[in-house]
């Protein structure tokens, strides 16, 4: 996911106000801490311009390294 913030030049405090999260539960999500709910993945996905699997299959694909 940090790609993706990095293709649409937003930082993770940016992210979190776009899809009005705290920055710390941001960060967590973007370093594979935590995984989104399905709902906040879809917010998260529409405004870095992904699909939805894409953030889903980054972080499996974290999991299995």
């Amino acid at each position: 996911m940090k790609v993706e913030l990095l293709k649409n030049g937003l930082s993770i405090v940016d992210l979190s106000k776009k899809v009005s999260i705290d920055p710390s539960y941001s960060n967590q999500i973007v370093n594979g801490k935590r995984n989104p709910s399905p709902k906040l993945a879809k917010r998260i996905a529409e405004t870095l311009g992904v699909e939805i699997t894409d953030i889903f299959t980054i972080e499996i694909n974290k999991e299995a390294n």
